[in-house]
C-alpha cells in the first residue's frame, strides 16, 4: 500500500509530465500559426553603374541600374506590391522602367503619400508595380478571374451587349433628354462597372440621340463606335461617335460627323435619321434617311468612316427608284426610319420602316435594302423589295428579325408579325419572307415556320384584351443554332413574362432537342420574366446573352439547359522573359495550369489550350482535358510566351458568381525582376552616395507581410571637377596651415594632388551596401482570420490549462510538505 506522501509524489510527476506535454504543444503549435498567418516575401536591391558595372561606386557622368528581386515563400495566392524610391541627386531615366508583363504599374511625382497619378518622367521620385490579386505564392505566373453569367440590371432601354473581357457594353437606343447613351456592367463584381453610365454629348448637354437599331463595335484598340444624329439649332448631322473603353472616357476626338441636312425627329423613339453599324476591316457604315426637301432631298445614303485614318470614305444612295425620304410630319409618334440592320458576311441590310406609322407612305410598306461593303454601293441586281404583308395598311406590322438562312448564306430572311386590331383586341400572324441575291422570293429555311409557331402568339391579359408575342431584332448563332427572339409590346399590361427565346437547329430543320418546350425558353427568374428582349448575342463560350427595354440581362446556354449559362473561360498571357529584366538567360520550366478559388465538385470539364506569340496553336497542347483541377504543363517547351486559353463547364452557375473562381497559369525559375535607370543631376556637385529603395507588400487571404531592401553606391567626381584649395605659407617661424576639408564634396577619379582634399570618403562598410528587412506592416502583423484564429484561441487554452496545472501542483507540495 503506497503512503500517503509518495502519492502526492506521484500526482506531482503527473502533473509536471502533463505540463511538460502542454507547453510542448504550444511550442509547436504557436510558432506554425504565427507563421503561417501571414505571407513570408523576400526582396534584394542592388544598383550597378553602367559604365563600369561597379556595385560600390558610380562615377558622377554615369547612370544606375537598378534591380530589385521579389520572392514569397507562402503556400497560398497572393498580391505583391513593390514601391520602388528614387533617393535624392538623382532622378529616373524615363522608359527604363521594366517589369512583368501582366504586371502594371503607377508613378508618383512625389516622395511619400499615396498620389501615384502621375506619368513616367524624370520627376519620378517613386514607381509602385503590382501584380494584380490571385498569383501564384512564388510571384511566377498569372491568373485570370472566371467570368461569371449571373445577369446584371443596366439601369436603361438597352440594344445588345458588346463584349470586352470581363465588360458587357452597350448603347442605349432612341436616347432622349437626360438619357445616357452608354453603359457598361462587369461580369467579375456582377454589377455596373464604376463611373457608368455615360451621358455622351457633342457640344451641349442632351445633344446627341442615338437611333432605333443601336448597334454598335468595339475595335482591337478598344474604341467603342456607335451611329447617331447630333441636333444644333434647327439643324442636325449625323456620324459615329467614338468611346474609349480603356481610358472609360470619350476618346480625344469623339465625333465624326458624315451626314449633313438631316432633320431630328421630335417624338422621343424618332430623333436619329442616322441608324446602324456594320463593319469591313477599319470601315464603318450606317444609313440616312434624308429629308423628302433640301439638298439632299429624298436620298438614303450609306456612309463609310475609316476608324484608321479618321476620315469619311464615301456615300452612295441606295434609293434610286425614288422612294421618298423623312418627312418628320408623318413619323411624329414613330420610330426613326431605319428600322433595323443585318450585316451577313460583306453585305449590310436594312429594313426602312415606311409602314408603322398610318401617313401618306404606309402603303410603301416596310422596304428591305441592301448594300455591297466591297463597294460601298447597292447590292447588284437589288430592287428594294417591300416586304410581303406590310403594304396593305390598316393593321400594325413589325418586320422586325432580319437573319441569314444557315443552309444558304446567299439568302437573307425576314421574320414578320401582323397585327389587325379587332373589336376584341389584336389578330396576330407570323409570316417568314426570305430573298436571293437579286431580291427575289425564295422558300424559307425547311421547318422554321413550324417551330416559331412553339411561341406564344397571343398573350391573355386578366380583365383586359389579350395581346401578343412579336418578332423582336437581332438572332444570336452558335454552330448550327440559331436563337430568335420574342417579346410583346413593351406597353402590354402583363405583369410576368413577356419574352422568349426560341433555339432553331439548321441541321434537323426543327426546333433545338435539348431545350425545354418546344425549343422554347423564357426567363422568370429574371424581373419575373419581364425582358421586352430586342435581341441575342453569343459570347465566346457559346453563352447566349439578350437585352431588352427592362434594362435587364440574360444569359442562357447554347445547349438549353436550364438557369444562368454554365459555361465560362479565361486567358492567361504570359512571357517569362519579361520577368527577368536585368537576367535575360534565366532558365525557367512550365508547371501546371490550374483552377483555384473554386468547388472543383461542381466542375464538369476543364480544358486548356495553348498559343504561341502569333497565335498559332502549339502542337500537342489543344483542349488539353484537365484532372482535379489541374493540367500538367510540364512538358511545354519554355518558349518565348505563350497565350493559355480554358473552357470550364459546371453544372451550377452560381459556383461561378463568387469571385473567388479563377485560372491560373505557373512556371518554375528565379525570383521576378523590376528594373530601373537613374541618372546623377549634377555632374560637379553630385551628393556623396546615391540610394535606392524598395518595398514589397505581400497579401494572401490571411493577411500582409513587408520586406524592404536598399541599394547605395558612391558617387565620384571626374578630374575636371576637382575643386582646389590655397596653402598659405607664412614665414619660417609660424606653422603652415591649410583650409579644412569639406565634409560632404564626393570624392573624385583623378590622382591625388599635393592641396587639401575636398572629399570626406564613404565609409566601405556603408559603400554598395545592399540590405534587406522582413517587416510586417502595422495592424497586419498577425492576420486572425480563419483556422489561424482558432489556433491561437487554443493555444491561449493551453496556456490557461498549464497555468492551472502550475497552481494544482504547488497545492500538492504545500500539502507534501
Amino acid at each position: 500500500m503506497k503512503t500517503p506522501s509518495s502519492s502526492v509524489g506521484d500526482a506531482q510527476k503527473r502533473h509536471q509530465r502533463t505540463i511538460i506535454a502542454l507547453l510542448a504543444a504550444i511550442a509547436v503549435l504557436l510558432p506554425t500559426t504565427l507563421a503561417s498567418a501571414i505571407p513570408q516575401p523576400t526582396t534584394q536591391k542592388t544598383g550597378t553603374a553602367v559604365r563600369t558595372g561597379s556595385n560600390t561606386q558610380v562615377e558622377s557622368d554615369d547612370q544606375v541600374d537598378w534591380v530589385v528581386k521579389t520572392d514569397d515563400a507562402d503556400a497560398r495566392d497572393v498580391s505583391a506590391v513593390v514601391t520602388d524610391s528614387i533617393g535624392e541627386g538623382h532622378s529616373l531615366v524615363p522608359g527604363s522602367v521594366k517589369f512583368p508583363s501582366s504586371w502594371t504599374a503607377l508613378y508618383s511625382d512625389q516622395s511619400a503619400g499615396e498620389d501615384f497619378t502621375a506619368a513616367e518622367s524624370s520627376a519620378t521620385r517613386r514607381i509602385r508595380v503590382s501584380s494584380g490579386d490571385g498569383q501564384p505564392s512564388s510571384l511566377l505566373g498569372g491568373g485570370d478571374q472566371l467570368l461569371s453569367n449571373q445577369p446584371a440590371f443596366t439601369e436603361g432601354d438597352g440594344w445588345l451587349p458588346l463584349f470586352q473581357g470581363p465588360r458587357i457594353f452597350n448603347v442605349f437606343h432612341h436616347t432622349g433628354t437626360n438619357k445616357p447613351e452608354l453603359n457598361c456592367t462587369d461580369r467579375q463584381t456582377r454589377a455596373i462597372c464604376a463611373g457608368y453610365p455615360k451621358e455622351i454629348s457633342i457640344s451641349t448637354p442632351n445633344d446627341l440621340f442615338t437611333p432605333f437599331s443601336a448597334a454598335a463595335t468595339i475595335d482591337s484598340a478598344g474604341r467603342l463606335w456607335f451611329s447617331g444624329t447630333h441636333k444644333f439649332g434647327g439643324s442636325a448631322e449625323g456620324g459615329f461617335a467614338c468611346f474609349d473603353t480603356i481610358a472609360n472616357a470619350p476618346c480625344l476626338q469623339s465625333w465624326f460627323p458624315v451626314a449633313q441636312n438631316l432633320v431630328a425627329g421630335t417624338a422621343y423613339v424618332s430623333r436619329s435619321p442616322f441608324s446602324g453599324v456594320a463593319v469591313l476591316g477599319t470601315k464603318l457604315f450606317a444609313l440616312a434617311v434624308n429629308p423628302t426637301s433640301g439638298p439632299n432631298a429624298n436620298q438614303i445614303n450609306l456612309h463609310c468612316f475609316n476608324t484608321a485614318t479618321l476620315s469619311n470614305c464615301g456615300t452612295t444612295n441606295l434609293n434610286p427608284g425614288g422612294l421618298p425620304g423623312w418627312n418628320n410630319s408623318f413619323y411624329a409618334q414613330g420610330r426613326s426610319p431605319a428600322l433595323n440592320m443585318r450585316q451577313v458576311g460583306n453585305r449590310a441590310y436594312i429594313i426602312v420602316d415606311y409602314a408603322s406609322n398610318p401617313g401618306v407612305t404606309s402603303g410603301l410598306g416596310n422596304r428591305l435594302f441592301c448594300a455591297d461593303l466591297t463597294t460601298g454601293a447597292s447590292c447588284e441586281s437589288w430592287t428594294v423589295p417591300a416586304i410581303p404583308g406590310t403594304t396593305d395598311g390598316g393593321g400594325l406590322r413589325f418586320s422586325n428579325t432580319i437573319f441569314p438562312d444557315l443552309n444558304n448564306l446567299s439568302n437573307i430572311c425576314v421574320a414578320n408579325t401582323l397585327v389587325n386590331l379587332t373589336l376584341l383586341g389584336t389578330s396576330p400572324t407570323r409570316t417568314l419572307t426570305c430573298f436571293d441575291q437579286a431580291s427575289l422570293n425564295t422558300p424559307s429555311p425547311a421547318g422554321l415556320q413550324a417551330a416559331m409557331s412553339s411561341v406564344p402568339l397571343q398573350i391573355p391579359i386578366f380583365g383586359g384584351a389579350p395581346t401578343f408575342a412579336g418578332n423582336a431584332y437581332v438572332t444570336a448563332e452558335v454552330g448550327t443554332k440559331m436563337f430568335f427572339p420574342f417579346s410583346t409590346p413593351v406597353d402590354a399590361a402583363l405583369t410576368g413574362v413577356n419574352s422568349w427565346a426560341l433555339c432553331f437547329d439548321y441541321a434537323t430543320g426543327a426546333a433545338c432537342e435539348d431545350f425545354p418546350t418546344g425549343g422554347v425558353r423564357s426567363f422568370p427568374d429574371v424581373n419575373k420574366g419581364r425582358i421586352s428582349i430586342y435581341g441575342f448575342a453569343a459570347d465566346r463560350n457559346g453563352c447566349i446573352w439578350g437585352l431588352g427595354d427592362a434594362g435587364w440581362q440574360v444569359a442562357f446556354n447554347s445547349t438549353g439547359a436550364t438557369g444562368d449559362c454554365t459555361r465560362t473561360s479565361a486567358t492567361v498571357s504570359l512571357q517569362p522573359k519579361t520577368f527577368y529584366c536585368a537576367s535575360p538567360d534565366a532558365k525557367i520550366t512550365w508547371t501546371k495550369a490550374q483552377l483555384t478559388g473554386i468547388d472543383l465538385s461542381k466542375v464538369t470539364s476543364f480544358d486548356v489550350s495553348v498559343f504561341d506569340t502569333a497565335g498559332v496553336p502549339v502542337p500537342g497542347f489543344s483542349d488539353i482535358s484537365g484532372s482535379a483541377g489541374v493540367v500538367d504543363l510540364s512538358a511545354l517547351p519554355a518558349g518565348d510566351g505563350y497565350r493559355f486559353d480554358t473552357s470550364v463547364l459546371v453544372n451550377d452557375a452560381s459556383v461561378l458568381n463568387t469571385g473567388t473562381a479563377e485560372f491560373q497559369v505557373t512556371f518554375d525559375g528565379p525570383p521576378s525582376e523590376i528594373c530601373l535607370r537613374t541618372e546623377l543631376l549634377s555632374v560637379c556637385f553630385p551628393p556623396p552616395l546615391v540610394r535606392n529603395d524598395a518595398v514589397a507588400v505581400v497579401t494572401d487571404a490571411e493577411g500582409s507581410a513587408t520586406s524592404s531592401s536598399f541599394s547605395e553606391l558612391n558617387v565620384l567626381v571626374p578630374p575636371r571637377c576637382t575643386r582646389t584649395t590655397t596653402t598659405t605659407t607664412t614665414t619660417p617661424t609660424t606653422t603652415p596651415s591649410t583650409t579644412a576639408p569639406s565634409s560632404t564634396a564626393p570624392p573624385t577619379t583623378g590622382d591625388p594632388t599635393t592641396t587639401a582634399s575636398t572629399t570626406t570618403l564613404v565609409p566601405a562598410d556603408v559603400a554598395g551596401i545592399s540590405q534587406t528587412r522582413g517587416t510586417p506592416p502595422p495592424g497586419s502583423s498577425l492576420a486572425l482570420t480563419g483556422s489561424n484564429a482558432l489556433k491561437l484561441l487554443f493555444s491561449g487554452v493551453l496556456l490557461i490549462a498549464a497555468g492551472l496545472l502550475l497552481i494544482d501542483l504547488r497545492k500538492y507540495r504545500s500539502q507534501s510538505s
